[in-house]
Formats: structure tokens, sequence, C-alpha cells
């Protein structure tokens, strides 16, 4: 009975992928044959200097602000731990070249296309900091990422690297910290990056937390 259940879940976990995935990619903006995602996941695939990688962020400028409500949404994506070992073992192990996309692979797509729109994202920087006050660590995580991964103005970094220096969740705090170095140095001292992480002075990095690429 139990590997009935199993069975049946995993048949399931893969009915629903295909089908979220098949209504995502219709409702994705397209450029030039292409969905967001697509775009994206091209890019990802190469380095920042390869004529592919250009190709994707250009692509990914020219959709423009129509690929912020998707973006915004793969931010907030999240699996059951359940769901999550399912898709992570049918990824694995299927005997088909199908990847299933789970919460991880959007989350990681939704900082990419962040990163490729620059300063286009600014309509979304509002939601993502309110998003950095969230009581779910990974929404936290998340939306400071792709602000961190983006052209945020002044005023609004600096207001969310203040704040997230005191993050309940020490890599964030790490996180902020390295940010707040490398891009304000000078309002870093002031709010005592420095003496909260030494370390950043002898110029040993702590990790920076950020999510792996996730396996396509």
């Amino acid at each position: 009975m139990k590997r009935i259940r199993i069975i049946v879940m995993v048949v399931a976990v893969v009915v629903i992928g295909v089908v979220a995935i098949v209504c995502f990619r219709a409702r994705e903006p397209r450029y030039q044959g292409r969905t967001l995602s697509e775009w994206i996941w091209v890019g990802t695939d190469h380095i920042e200097t390869s004529p592919e990688w250009s190709e994707a962020n250009n692509a990914v400028k020219q959709i423009g602000t129509n690929a912020i409500p998707f973006l915004l949404e793969w931010v907030q994506a999240e699996d059951t731990p359940q769901k999550e070992k399912v898709v992570f073992w049918l990824n694995e192990h299927a005997p088909f070249h199908f990847h299933i996309e789970s919460a991880a692979d959007r989350r990681f797509a939704a900082r990419m296309g962040f990163m490729m729109l620059g300063n286009e994202s600014k309509p979304a920087w509002p939601a993502l900091s309110q998003w950095t006050f969230s009581t779910n660590r990974m929404l936290r995580y998340m939306a400071f990422d792709c602000l961190a991964g983006t052209s945020t103005d002044e005023k609004t970094m600096l207001s969310v690297l203040t704040r997230l220096l005191h993050d309940p969740d020490k890599a964030i705090q790490i996180y902020a910290a390295r940010v707040f170095k490398d891009r304000y140095p000078q309002e870093a001292e002031q709010a005592g990056v420095y003496k909260m992480f030494p370390e950043l002075t002898d110029g040993i990095m702590p990790h920076r937390h950020i999510l792996p690429p996730p396996k396509k």
C-alpha cells in the first residue's frame, strides 16, 4: 500500500509539474520566439562574457517591465518539503529528459531576471523592499538578493542594509554586511559594520550565502 501511495504521488507531481510549466510558459512574455524564463536559462547556462549571455541579457531587457510580475511571482515560489524531495528525485532519476521546475528553479530565475533587467526593474523595488520585512526567511533572503543584484537606489538600499545587519538570520546579516562594505564603505563604517564583522577589515570575505543555481 505504501509503495502504491508513493507511485501515485510521483505521478501526481509529474502531471502537476508538466501542467504548471505549460501554463507558466503560455502566460510569459516572449521575445523572438522564446519566453522570459527560456531566455533567462539561456543566459544562466553561459558565462557573462559569452555571445549567448549577451543575447539573453538583451532579450530580457527588450521584454522590460513586462517581466516584473512574473519575476515577483517566482521570488515567492515555495514547495513543500515532500514535493521538493519528489521533484529532486525525479529530476535526478527519471528515465526521460524533461526537467520539472522546482520552486528553487523559479527563485533562481527571478534573481537572474532582475539582474538582467538592471535599472528596468525599478518598479519592483518597493515590493522587494517590503518583503525584506517578511517573517518568511526564504522570502526575506530572496527579496534582498534580488535588490542586491540590481542597481537599487542608494536611499532604498541603505535602509534595507542597515536593518538587515540585525536580521534574526546570521546568513542574511553576513550577506548584508558584505554588500554594505562593497557598495558603501564609508556608510558601512558609520553603521558599525566593521565592528560587527571585523573580518571584513582583514580582507577576509564572509561566505555569501547565495542560493546555488539549480540543476537544469
